[in-house]
């Protein structure tokens, strides 16, 4: 597919065709004019996982089927989503930046999710997500999901920060019917397979060579706090440089890649 995922702000266009599985993607980004932190890639990371969500429900229509998801099911705003270290930063600007009074009730719906934590007695095994093996993970989502505890970002079961939801509400999914994804072990949830995760992209960032996970990430009910108590203290680098990182976490190399077309007055060059 060909499109430009640039989601906002000036930067320097650059072309870039990446390419895993059943998804190719040619197109523009726009990266930071100055030096960075993978913080600033979250748009950007964002917008592919758009790209490869719209694409796999292309995929799913042609063989007959139906994505299900839709406005109004909330069941997975219930579960136990995982952000990146990046994506937290970015949540956390993105509510420090709400007006008021709707900044304070934000603030106090991931609060009243840490009191509904602590009363279940489950907070404290929440706070313990760097050391979890995948096997906990997987059998502490299942304990999250039991409580019911809904995003704090939900309001009439619907996500009320939609465009800058994170990357693994993205990712996921299903054409089964809704009633399953309520499930407790979701056997009869049929989700949809997305060749490439762009949520590695970002969750790599960090990760000592030595590290047993592969990933630096944390429940997205805790991002407000955990990013208050952990300023990003990242080194900037060469936005060129982050974004091939970025295609590398994947597990692809670095894209091809070349400075966009000059616009003419009056109309877009067509890409190449």
């Amino acid at each position: 597919m060909e499109s430009s995922p640039q989601r906002s702000g000036a930067g320097i266009p650059l072309q870039i065709e990446i390419s895993r599985g059943s998804f190719h993607f040619r197109g523009t980004v726009s990266l930071p004019v100055v030096p960075t932190r993978p913080r600033e890639l979250v748009p950007l990371a964002l917008a592919l996982a758009d790209a490869v969500a719209d694409d796999a429900a292309r995929r799913v229509a042609a063989e007959g089927g139906t994505v299900s998801c839709k406005k109004g099911c909330g069941t997975c705003c219930r579960y136990l989503v995982h952000v990146s270290e990046s994506e937290a930063y970015y949540l956390h600007d993105l509510v420090e930046r709400l007006p008021e009074p709707r900044r304070s009730q934000v603030r106090e719906r991931f609060a009243e999710a840490r009191r509904q934590l602590q009363q279940a007695g489950f907070l404290e095994t929440l706070q313990q997500f760097p050391m979890w093996t995948r096997r906990e993970i997987h059998e502490r989502g299942r304990t999250y999901h039991a409580l019911q505890i809904p995003c704090p970002f939900l309001e009439d079961e619907s996500c009320s920060i939609y465009a800058d939801r994170p990357i693994a509400c993205r990712e996921y999914l299903v054409t089964s019917a809704p009633e399953h994804c309520g499930d407790a072990d979701r056997t009869a949830t049929r989700a949809v397979s997305i060749p490439v995760s762009f949520f590695a992209g970002l969750a790599r960032f960090g990760v000592p060579t030595e590290a047993e996970t592969l990933h630096r990430w944390m429940p997205l009910v805790l991002a407000l706090e955990w990013a208050d108590a952990h300023p990003d203290t990242s080194a900037a680098r060469p936005p060129k440089q982050l974004l091939n990182e970025f295609i590398q976490h994947l597990g692809m190399k670095s894209p091809t890649e070349r400075p966009a077309p000059p616009a003419t007055a009056g109309r877009e060059e067509p890409a190449e």
